[in-house]
């Protein structure tokens, strides 16, 4: 694993360690949202003509840091951010959960969904432990982001328990060993660079570039 990874793999363990003292399965899996039926990404993002978009809503990266000034990273905006996305012609919308190096939370989705009830969202975050599942279906996601250099030899299981809690997955990859990875684990959507694949589906991810807009927005819709 690349130490960049390694680091977020830390990160992510002790930020779970607390979550799970405060948010245990039973009280998890007994609110509204864990319930509710799912959204089918991978047929909102299948169709013939231009590919299909998946807007993120994201308010930093490793990398870069802040993308948008960082008062903007709130849950009520957030929701605006994926509304807005999908008024302007996103078939789904990615919610950055992390909050260590993404600027995300879980309330972020929940917002995101109270205000887009139709729109398919993905959880983004650095998925290591099923529990993380757990959180992405009680606070209103679809599908979930793994990372296949993160989880190596424990991404089939981890899609395996996605499957069962009726969570889609969206598994990132880098390079071709990553991909043969991927297939070997049964991902279903694939997602290299910009470009999301998988049977009868071509889609693009409008990630940091729109969020560093002015008007992150309208840079969607000029891209649709």
């Amino acid at each position: 694993m690349p130490d960049a990874l390694t680091g977020i793999a830390l990160h992510a363990a002790r930020r779970l360690e607390k979550l799970k003292s405060l948010k245990p399965l039973d009280a998890l899996r007994r609110l509204a949202l864990y319930s509710r039926p799912r959204l089918d990404l991978a047929a909102a993002l299948k169709g013939a003509g231009k590919p299909r978009i998946v807007a993120e809503v994201r308010f930093a990266s490793p990398a870069e840091g802040f993308l948008r000034p960082r008062q903007e990273a709130t849950a009520e905006r957030a929701a605006e951010l994926a509304w807005g996305f999908a008024q302007a012609g996103a078939a789904a919308v990615a919610v950055a959960t992390d909050r260590n190096f993404l600027a995300g939370d879980y309330d972020f989705l929940v917002g995101a969904r109270a205000l887009s009830p139709a729109t398919p969202l993905l959880m983004r975050d650095y998925v290591v432990d099923p529990y993380q599942l757990e959180l992405a279906r009680a606070h209103g996601a679809d599908a979930v982001w793994l990372i296949a250099g993160l989880l190596r030899s424990g991404l089939a299981a981890m899609l395996t328990r996605a499957k069962d809690l009726e969570l889609q997955a969206v598994v990132e990859i880098r390079g071709e060993e990553e991909l043969e990875l991927a297939r070997r684990a049964d991902a279903k959507m694939i997602l290299s660079g910009e470009r999301l694949q998988g049977p009868g589906i071509e889609a693009l991810l409008a990630g940091a570039a729109i969020m560093k807009a002015d008007d992150p927005v309208a840079a969607l819709r000029a891209l649709l």
